[in-house]
């Protein structure tokens, strides 16, 4: 009986590690862009047409774990998957998930993190992080976020951090 309680306390503690995929119950675009209270996958087209835009995004959300942690060293390597949620009426406003790889940054100063200050040191692939936005207008709220470090810290991308996944 003692075997199967810690068992039980083991599993229930790895579970409660698990981070949430904010993608899961998203859907890919079936051509129409704008379907009310439903999760739509940004095609991988759009993703790299609005690259800077989305990256944009991520940097916003990746402030919060800088703020949270100064030795937080990390920065914005590639946005791989992006998604929209629109309330029932489009100029409510819409969500965004974003997914993101991070690698080590090349910061002059971590005290106050911007993309333009902290490039990627080179294309070793430390985290992956999930957010989601509330965006209105030119405005955004990062509602929540996690970032997870890479467990093999040996895995590279190739240097063209073009494309939508790498």
């Amino acid at each position: 009986m003692f075997k199967l309680t810690v068992c039980l306390l083991l599993c229930t503690a790895v579970f409660s590690v698990e981070v949430q995929n904010y993608f899961e119950n998203c859907v890919r675009s079936s051509g129409n862009q704008f379907v009310p209270n439903k999760c739509i996958m940004v095609s991988k087209k759009d993703l790299r047409t609005k690259k800077a835009e989305y990256r944009m995004y991520a940097v916003g959300a990746l402030r919060k774990h800088h703020e949270l942690d100064k030795k937080y060293s990390d920065t914005v390597y590639n946005v791989t998957r992006a998604a929209l949620k629109y309330p029932r009426h489009a100029d409510e406003g819409c969500t965004l998930r974003l997914e993101f790889l991070t690698a080590p940054g090349d910061c002059k100063n971590w005290n106050y993190y911007f993309p333009n200050m902290c490039p990627p040191a080179n294309d070793k692939i430390t985290g992956v992080c999930q957010a989601q936005l509330f965006l209105y207008g030119t405005v955004y709220l990062v509602e929540r976020s996690w970032c997870e470090h890479v467990k093999e810290a040996s895995h590279h991308v190739k240097s063209d951090s073009s494309s939508g996944t790498p």
